[in-house]
């Protein structure tokens, strides 16, 4: 419905596929090679913080055992560097990044959009019962993030049984400005957010 909406405002929609998507989304994961220091580093950028170190946390236990991503980031480097790996990296993600601007060229795109998961999100039964870990959680985010391009999710509508659905809209490096335009024409056109009874209007 969301997407009728838009097309109908004067949206043109294409459907494309991104070559190797799944090879491309391997090869430039930086999640292990650069956490440890981001989350060090943002850490100790705030003194009030209760804790000053990635180790700090793992070893005060105060976090959510379903965090399995954030326990494993104590395998990382200290410095992203210190990654033989690191280098090759960047190099895929540069390839990634001109695989998706090619693919946006060529059919004259001026963003992708896709759904922000492929999945409902999952219930708390569903999490406790081991449902998903977080690297198995089936989102689309992976794309922007691991290409570095500008990317913002919109409200899209509701599942049947209720639950919110969004798309993310993806444009080429340095549009943000395009980004938040077509975010905030796409929310115009369509309405479909709808505020939780939990969550009222500030």
């Amino acid at each position: 419905e969301a997407l009728a909406a838009a097309r109908k405002a004067g949206a043109v929609t294409v459907e494309v596929e991104i070559p190797a998507l799944a090879e491309h989304l391997g090869a430039t994961s930086l999640y292990q090679t650069c956490s440890k220091h981001d989350i060090n580093r943002f850490l100790a950028s705030r003194p009030e913080a209760p804790a000053r170190s990635l180790q700090q946390i793992l070893d005060s236990g105060r976090y959510h055992p379903k965090l399995d991503l954030l326990e494993s980031f104590r395998f990382g480097p200290e410095l992203p560097e210190h990654d033989p790996g690191y280098p090759g990296r960047l190099v895929a993600r540069e390839i990634f990044a001109r695989a998706v601007l090619n693919v946006m060229g060529t059919h004259e795109l001026d963003a992708l959009i896709y759904p922000t998961v492929r999945v409902p999100a999952p219930t708390r039964a569903e999490l406790d019962a081991g449902r998903w870990a977080t690297m198995e959680f089936p989102t689309n985010t992976l794309i922007a993030s691991q290409t570095w391009m500008p990317a913002i999710t919109v409200p899209a509508g509701f599942t049947p049984g209720g639950l919110p659905v969004g798309l993310e809209i993806v444009t080429p490096p340095y549009d943000e400005v395009g980004m938040f335009r077509l975010g905030y024409a796409f929310e115009q056109a369509t309405r479909a957010r709808r505020a939780p009874a939990s969550a009222p209007e500030l």
